[in-house]
């Protein structure tokens, strides 16, 4: 890998979410601006070695902020300066996953997965050809596309494993570590909430063309797209270990059951709305669009009085606008989509006049 990669690496990581910040800033903000001076001047070799002895006090004290924000740095250092180093240190750090302590294993975990999930994708040539062997070994560079994305769905379930303990954190006993994405104050309030929908980043991938097995999980009902009461209640079972769709609607599922009686509904609709989607994106049904379409149009229908659902009316007029496209006039068939884009309009007006200080008023 080479280090624009994992300069590119480093950066998709604190854009994702984890923004890793000074617990101490009186104690480690001088080292940490010798170290980016040394990184402006060239002299890599010298900001890894500040970098090392800000890790080793971190460890000393605790800081597991720091230690992760030198793990990084250690990435993308060492990976100029070494041969192999990302594999190397990435191996050490999902040993230490396993090993730290509540709640830093889940973020540990949570970052093991993303990081081995961007080695594949910076080196998708290693991967061409390679066979599946249930005995493939600690070194990553000879792992199978399958290994590997097991590895990755084993981080993600282990970040999600102490599901209890992860809902009763509250997200905000991590702002020195981490940052919520923009717009969605509210919406993650738990640090469950933050790393299970990283999990769900995940699991809609499309791009992955793993072999199916005979039994394969398939989203081939449209009972998945039923009302949320509903959906949370079904039982759904797969013996296909390697299904993205299936770990993904389950965790679906228990975000929406944890969020189901919430006082202040928001965190619900917007864990809802992720459900929908991720269906419709993954569905095989051929009448996917009329199921997701009929689908949003309830759940307008049950929180059409609170703000949020702003957030509905934008997603219903995207849908109807988009679907407006098939409209031919010389194409019978395609009569019905005439009217959508006046819908649409209608639609995002009444959103606007029931809810104009909205979040999402503004986007309509």
């Amino acid at each position: 890998m080479t280090s624009k990669h994992v300069f590119s690496l480093l950066t998709i990581m604190l854009l994702a979410g984890f923004s890793f910040s000074q617990q101490k800033p009186i104690n480690y903000h001088n080292q940490w601006k010798k170290v980016d001076s040394l990184e402006n001047k060239g002299m890599v070799k010298s900001a890894l070695e500040i970098v090392n002895e800000i890790q080793k006090n971190a460890k000393i004290e605790n800081n597991v902020a720091q230690v992760v924000k030198t793990r990084i740095y250690q990435l993308k250092y060492r990976n100029i300066i070494e041969e192999n180093a990302f594999e190397t240190i990435l191996s050490d750090m999902s040993k230490d996953a396993y090993q730290a302590p509540f709640p830093y294993s889940a973020i540990y975990h949570s970052l093991c997965a993303d990081l081995y999930w961007q080695y594949y994708q910076n080196n998708r040539y290693r991967f061409y050809n390679r066979t599946y062997s249930s005995d493939e070994g600690e070194d990553m560079r000879s792992w199978s596309l399958t290994h590997l994305v097991d590895v990755v769905i084993k981080h993600h379930m282990k970040a999600l494993e102490q599901k209890e303990n992860l809902q009763k954190t509250n997200l905000s006993q991590f702002k020195e570590i981490l940052t919520e994405a923009k717009n969605t104050e509210g919406l993650r309030p738990t640090l469950y909430d933050f790393i299970a929908f990283r999990a769900v980043h995940f699991f809609s991938n499309k791009e992955l063309a793993l072999a199916k097995p005979t039994d394969a999980f398939e989203l081939d009902d449209s009972v998945y797209f039923s009302t949320a009461d509903n959906f949370i209640k079904l039982q759904i079972k797969s013996n296909d270990t390697m299904s993205l769709q299936y770990y993904g609607i389950k965790i679906l599922q228990d975000i929406l059951s944890f969020h189901k009686n919430d006082n202040q509904p928001n965190a619900f609709i917007d864990a809802d709305l992720e459900r929908l989607s991720f269906v419709y994106r993954n569905t095989i049904l051929q009448e996917k669009e009329r199921y997701y379409t009929k689908a949003l149009e309830l759940l307008l229908s049950q929180y059409k009085q609170i703000p949020y659902s702003n957030a509905v009316v934008y997603q219903l007029c995207l849908q109807w606008s988009q679907q407006s496209q098939g409209y031919n006039f010389q194409d019978s068939s395609t009569y019905a989509y005439k009217e959508y884009k006046i819908k649409a309009y209608n639609l995002a007006k009444e959103g606007i006049q029931r809810h104009p200080t909205a979040l999402y008023t503004k986007h309509l």
